[in-house]
């Protein structure tokens, strides 16, 4: 009997425990939409800025790939903050030649030229791509080193828990983004 009631005690005790809170209330979210209409979801994403950077006076191809993560985007030495806003992406052709089956041909492919950036408040920023500057990639570098940028990505969770990283844009011609409809990206819906 003293087992029982014990056991309904603890009973009571529990069911008058509050709740435990979720770790964190506020999952960022973003809603990623390609060419081709497909669109992806994800969830705890950050804004990676990949560069390399070498020392002045040597060859870029001995540079060190590094990057940075933020949650705005950089243009220039302008910070856009994207939180619970729309970024869309125009696209334009780009005409250059390459080498197929050792003859020089002309290609034509997609590049970003210029974004926009939408808050929910109606307000629009238009802008043309432009690398971050140096300052926001490579703060700690001193003058005698070169810093480039090469691609921005959206990194995030997929619904199933795994990691993904998508290309937004490219700063280099060492960085194609989105070769195939299904691969570019025209938009991101930023939430919280």
């Amino acid at each position: 009997m003293a087992f029982a009631l014990a056991w309904l005690a603890a009973g009571a005790g529990a069911a008058a425990a509050p709740l435990a809170e979720p770790a964190d209330p506020a999952i960022r979210t973003a809603l990623v939409t390609f060419a081709d209409g497909n669109t992806l979801p994800l969830r705890n994403w950050t804004l990676s800025y990949d560069y390399i950077s070498w020392p002045r006076g040597q060859s870029p191809t001995s540079g060190i790939p590094a990057g940075r993560e933020a949650s705005d985007l950089w243009l220039g030495k302008r910070v856009v903050p994207v939180e619970d806003a729309l970024l869309s992406i125009q696209h334009g052709e780009l005409g250059r030649e390459t080498l197929v089956d050792g003859r020089p041909q002309r290609i034509v492919s997609s590049v970003a030229r210029e974004v926009t950036v939408a808050t929910p408040g109606g307000k629009a920023i238009t802008a043309r791509i432009e690398p971050p500057h140096r300052d926001l990639l490579a703060p700690g570098a001193d003058k005698s080193t070169m810093v480039m940028a090469r691609s921005l990505d959206l990194r995030g969770e997929g619904i199933t828990g795994t990691r993904r990283e998508v290309c937004l844009l490219s700063y280099s011609s060492l960085v194609e983004c989105g070769g195939s409809p299904a691969h570019q990206v025209v938009k991101v819906q930023f939430q919280r």
